[in-house]
């Protein structure tokens, strides 16, 4: 996936031309300055693949049964030894419903699923336990319960892989697929996250930290084709910790180091874009590291005056024109229906700034330079040509 960043609204900067031009009018220099802000953030989008409609049709297909069956309450009566979900929308719940005598769990894609500690005692005779793009799950001391567990492999990137882990399953003899590159991952975040997070600081001031370390530290790669982009998809935390990347890149590295800073976060996309869903003192906003800068100095305002700003600490349910407003048409519909409605009604107990975030100013710019734009441009047109 690739989005249009900080560069995407410099065609939209007053050429020299205009910018030597005395504008009299306070009116329309307010139009200019809001037509600019609103378009940025109205425009601030991905021209990532959109070919996610047979994808999403095969994934759902591919779960809809189990699925089905987990949101009955049926599914751990069934008598099912393997299952394979991808996409899914599924959360710890989901593992607490597993039926007893399964032997083949295979989890990919991103998922809501943090916590499988359970495992063990929900599904005893599990053999074979497969985790793919699930950046959620990051803690495996579970394994140690699973006494029958034969196979265990990892796809793709995660951290909290350690020598002490890989030493423990070759001693019990269990084929796995760990290595010393994985190892490395989780070693460079932990080495960062040690260095920008202090015991003192509250969730705040942690996700405050990690976004500013995001931003300080990944380049994002406007020259990248639709090849390249697929390739810093599918290495996620590897390109992050070199430094450029793609919003899939962003994202990973922001989730990994919540993870490490104790913070929940979630990984959000659609067809175009990836985001973080973090949870700070018990409530849930989104945090979008690619595009935290996309206005810098307006953004560094806001975020003074309110500890907000555009793409940071924003209500899921009022992200105005942002990429992120597409919360109803997640890619596959991946949130859990029990975490839509928490954020929900985390909705109705905040208070006014709380609630709108810095989108409420994005929302005036926007309004503003619609009001305004048609004499904006008749001026310009007047004093210019």
């Amino acid at each position: 996936m690739k989005i249009k960043t900080d560069k995407t609204h410099k065609s939209f900067y007053p050429n020299k031309k205009i910018q030597e031009a005395k504008f009299k009018k306070i009116a329309q220099k307010v139009g200019i300055f809001a037509t600019t802000i609103g378009l940025v953030v109205t425009l601030s989008g991905c021209n990532g693949t959109k070919n996610t409609d047979k994808m999403s049709e095969y994934f759902n297909k591919k779960n809809e049964a189990i699925i089905s069956m987990y949101e009955d309450g049926t599914l751990s009566e069934q008598s099912i030894e393997e299952i394979e979900l991808i996409y899914a929308p599924i959360d710890d719940d989901f593992i607490s419903n597993l039926p007893s005598d399964l032997k083949v769990l295979h989890l990919y894609g991103d998922n809501f699923v943090k916590d499988l500690l359970d495992l063990a005692n929900v599904c005893p005779e599990l053999e074979e336990l497969t985790i793919g793009g699930c950046p959620g799950i990051t803690n495996f001391e579970f394994l140690d319960d699973l006494e029958n567990l034969k196979s265990f492999n990892i796809e793709g990137e995660t951290i909290g892989i350690t020598d002490e882990l890989i030493a423990k399953l070759n001693r019990r003899g269990i084929n796995h697929n760990l290595n010393a590159y994985l190892v490395d991952l989780d070693r460079q975040v932990s080495e960062i996250a040690r260095s920008i997070i202090t015991d003192d600081m509250s969730e705040d001031e942690r996700m405050e930290a990690i976004a500013n370390y995001v931003i300080n530290h990944v380049k994002y790669d406007h020259k990248a084709n639709q090849e390249q982009a697929e390739e810093y998809n599918g290495k996620g935390l590897t390109y992050a910790l070199q430094g450029l990347g793609v919003c899939e890149n962003y994202t990973a590295l922001t989730s990994a180091l919540c993870s490490k800073a104790g913070i929940v976060s979630y990984n959000v996309h659609n067809s175009d874009h990836s985001w973080n869903l973090v949870q700070i003192d018990g409530k849930y906003y989104y945090v979008d590291t690619t595009n935290i800068c996309q206005i810098p100095w307006l953004s560094k305002l806001i975020m003074e005056k309110l500890g907000k700003g555009f793409y940071y600490m924003q209500d899921p349910y009022h992200t105005g024109f942002s990429v992120m407003s597409d919360v109803d048409e997640v890619m596959l519909s991946n949130i859990p229906e029990n975490l839509l409605r928490l954020i929900n009604e985390a909705e109705d107990e905040k208070g006014f700034i709380e609630k709108y975030g810095s989108n409420y100013y994005a929302d005036l710019f926007a309004i503003l330079g619609i009001a305004l734009a048609i004499p904006t441009i008749k001026f310009i047109k007047k004093r210019v040509f």
